[in-house]
């Protein structure tokens, strides 16, 4: 078995064990960009990909920009690579990935932020 079998291996195991931490959501990823010069617009192709997170409720809230930030832990393998920017789906409510994306080359873990509307 090689290493990096072990590793995802181990990762499924994890992420069965932690059971009721694990949420169902998925990534919409804009994978490719292109101009249409009828329109004068630039069109998006965006790829949903259903996967399975661990989100820290460790909610920071912002008063600045009144949003709501969490932590996001993925397995790399469920999505290969994400980008600042891309739409995140979590219980119904859309959020944006931003900066700080952390990749060891197995997990993720990235910060996602939801606005909150003015109450």
């Amino acid at each position: 078995m090689s290493y990096r079998n072990m590793i995802d291996s181990n990762l499924r195991i994890a992420f069965k064990l932690l059971k009721d931490l694990v949420e169902d959501i998925y990534i919409e990823k804009i994978t490719e960009a292109s101009f249409d010069f009828e329109t004068n617009e630039v069109v998006n192709n965006i790829e949903r990909i259903y996967l399975q997170a661990i989100i820290l409720d460790s909610s920071k809230n912002n008063s600045k920009t009144n949003s709501v930030r969490k932590q996001c832990l993925i397995k790399k393998s469920d999505v290969g690579t994400i980008s600042v920017g891309d739409s995140f789906n979590y219980k119904n409510n859309i959020f944006k990935i931003v900066n700080s994306i952390k990749d060891d080359g197995s997990i993720l873990l990235f910060d996602i932020e939801q606005e909150v509307a003015n109450g």
